[in-house]
């Protein structure tokens, strides 16, 4: 039977293939979830944090900490009642579980920057530049959450994977169902999203001052290319800029997707416990590191009041 929304969107937009966007959809985080359990437990935590060191006694940025880990929280209890949902219902609920995910994500990693250096940032962009710079590329998040590739220079990024992959040539189209698979397809879904901030990145500078005095309308003349790189050379991608994408698609972009066609309820069914899997381990690692960082007679009154007072349905444990 022919899909009469699909067909009247995609004379509008013949590039609309929800099916192939579900795909990467579901075996990023798939991949995400099998490194997490593979390479993760709370001893491993421990160890990986052990010598994290508390800051110097403050306020406004410890507040900042317990208000951005407070919020992470409540997104992961979100996410865990709807992984807890029946089967059947899980497609009514996938698209929000993504955007509980990211949030919980988004606000775990504000938190673990304010109790690195106690700044805290307005935009998202700019809270993902911040994390990148003061946590994934220095060692202070383990894998499978620390995977980044330091440039947008398009032979630069491709180099990086290329050595990060050694040899491994699985992809993002291809559920993975072990740890080479799994690594495989985290390091496609890490290209893929260098090559979308790239983009995005190329189409601003056109719109540049600097680019239209060239006098040009594309990067094929030194001058340009030479004007791009420099804006792309020291734009890292790290776990929260792929988060942003992966968010925006779910938030934004396509209303099919997630929402109609093919019924692939096996693979939602999955996401959604995957989701909440990868949530739980990446707080795991934020509260820890977090905690590592606070006065530890502050986090313990922080933990007590939560006890007291909190009316989420989660452990703050994590």
């Amino acid at each position: 039977m022919p899909q009469w929304l699909f067909d009247r969107f995609s004379n509008e937009d013949p590039s609309l293939r929800p099916d192939f966007a579900l795909y990467g959809t579901t075996n990023w985080i798939r991949a995400l979830s099998i490194l997490a359990q593979d390479e993760l437990s709370d001893e491993i935590l421990e160890n990986y944090y052990d010598a994290i060191s508390p800051r110097t006694s403050g306020t406004e940025w410890e507040n900042t900490v317990f208000q951005k880990l407070l919020m992470s929280l409540h997104n992961l209890a979100s996410l865990e009642v709807m992984a807890n949902t029946s089967e059947d219902q899980r497609y009514s609920v996938v698209r929000s579980a993504i955007i509980a995910w990211y949030y919980g994500v988004y606000t775990a990693c504000g938190a673990m920057i304010a109790a690195q250096d106690g700044s805290s940032h307005e935009t998202h962009a700019k809270t993902a530049q911040v994390w990148g710079s003061q946590i994934a590329s220095t060692g202070k998040i383990p894998s499978p959450f620390n995977y980044v590739v330091t440039t947008l220079v398009k032979t630069d990024y491709e180099a990086e994977i290329s050595e990060m992959r050694a040899g491994n040539s699985h992809d993002i189209n291809t559920v993975p169902t072990n740890t080479e698979q799994a690594k495989g397809a985290l390091l496609a879904y890490l290209k893929g999203s260098a090559k979308w901030h790239r983009e995005k990145a190329e189409s601003e500078i056109m719109k540049s001052a600097d680019f239209r005095a060239l006098g040009v309308t594309n990067f094929r003349t030194n001058s340009a290319r030479s004007l791009r790189d420099s804006r792309l050379r020291n734009k890292s991608i790290n776990l929260l800029h792929q988060a942003i994408r992966y968010r925006g698609k779910a938030n934004y972009r396509d209303s099919l997707y997630l929402s109609y066609g093919n019924d692939y309820t096996s693979r939602i069914n999955t996401l959604v416990e995957d989701l909440h899997i990868t949530l739980t381990w990446f707080l795991k690692a934020a509260w820890l590191f977090s905690a590592k960082r606070t006065q530890h007679e502050t986090w313990g009154q922080f933990k007590q009041d939560l006890s007291n007072y909190s009316r989420l349905n989660v452990s703050f444990d994590i």
